[in-house]
């Protein structure tokens, strides 16, 4: 069974990619592993447990970063786990397609148990590993809480981790990697999505169904649809009016709403204009003037102001950092790289 296919190799790249930053021997880590570099360059190709647990196994031995499971969580979004297109496309209830979503892990991610958990004022995602990667629970836990924290994260600022007080370790140096809130006195290991702040502070008010209960799902399906919107109509400069009528309701409604969730028009909009910005600095060579005209920029100047803003690298940099050579270019150079072209 251990030799058996079971990783999609995009994650097992997204490792490859932090090992480069950290300048580790990647081509020796490989070799050790008996896995060879041309298997990242097939998207349909897959690791198995046992090179899974080798490859984890030297990183985890060499690396010096902190955290570095919650630093790999955060970079697996909605497009290295497949799904983005998905999501933007579904237009069935939010509960729905979080219900679909996590059936999707649960056939790509067989060793990891994920189920939803529904309250009054929120739904909870549960995680838990299987006795056959008992030696990187740590690892694949922190990870999947950070990839789903920081998807989640997209949608609402009403995020609470609730996990056993050994997952994480460190507290004090953990909101530096993670910046949510933790708990670390809990049963379970589970991400809280609350229906408004005022239920995450414990208050008594938030949004309510047509049956005046609390909807933890009303208000992150909002957000989804004003995304969809604003991915559809990328290039365009929309408004919050044109948009509010769209999804329906008005201007004021919307950013109430919105608000509710911890969330504003203008930082959706430009998180999703840089989100497609970023993916095509790192899928393409398209010149940095034609994406900021895709995304809506009028000239490359604002678009470099504003993605810096978002990213805190210039767009050349990150296009730096991310294009494949032979001789990595370290994190610390590109960031110093990107401080110089400022």
């Amino acid at each position: 069974m251990d030799d058996l296919p079971f990783l999609p190799v995009i994650y097992g790249s997204k490792l490859l990619e932090m090992m480069e930053e950290e300048r580790l021997p990647v081509d020796l880590i490989l070799s050790e592993c008996g896995i060879s570099r041309s298997v990242f360059l097939n998207p349909e190709g897959l690791m198995s447990i046992r090179q899974t647990r080798l490859l984890l196994g030297k990183y985890l031995g060499l690396t010096g970063s902190s955290f570095p499971a919650v630093r790999y969580g955060r970079r697996l979004g909605l497009v290295e786990h497949g799904i983005l297109g998905f999501v933007f496309t579904w237009r069935g209830s939010f509960r729905d397609m979080l219900g679909m979503i996590l059936n999707y892990f649960r056939v790509r991610f067989p060793l990891v148990s994920i189920d939803m958990v529904h309250e009054k004022e929120y739904f909870a995602l549960r995680f838990e590993c299987h006795d056959k990667i008992k030696p990187f629970e740590a690892f694949l836990l922190q990870a999947f809480i950070s990839s789903f924290y920081e998807n989640g994260s997209k949608l609402t600022k009403n995020i609470v981790v609730h996990c056993k007080s050994n997952l994480f370790g460190d507290m004090k140096l953990l909101h530096s990697a993670l910046p949510a809130q933790v708990h670390d006195d809990h049963d379970f290991n589970e991400l809280r999505f609350y229906a408004s702040e005022a239920y995450m502070r414990g208050g008594d008010k938030g949004p309510m169904d047509a049956g005046g209960n609390a909807d933890p799902f009303q208000e992150h399906a909002v957000v989804v649809r004003l995304r969809s919107f604003l991915l559809s109509h990328v290039g365009r400069n929309q408004s919050a009016e044109d948009v509010a009528t769209h999804l329906g309701m008005s201007e004021r409604t919307l950013r109430r709403r919105l608000a509710d969730a911890g969330m504003s028009f203008n930082r959706i909009r430009m998180d999703v204009r840089m989100q497609v910005a970023e993916r095509y600095l790192k899928t393409s060579d398209m010149s940095i003037e034609r994406i900021a005209d895709m995304v809506g920029y009028s000239d490359q100047a604002t678009f470099t102001r504003a993605f810096g803003e978002w990213s805190e690298l210039t767009p050349l940099a990150v296009r730096r950092l991310h294009r494949r050579s032979k001789t990595p270019v370290p994190l610390k150079k590109v960031i110093k790289m990107a401080g110089a072209e400022r």
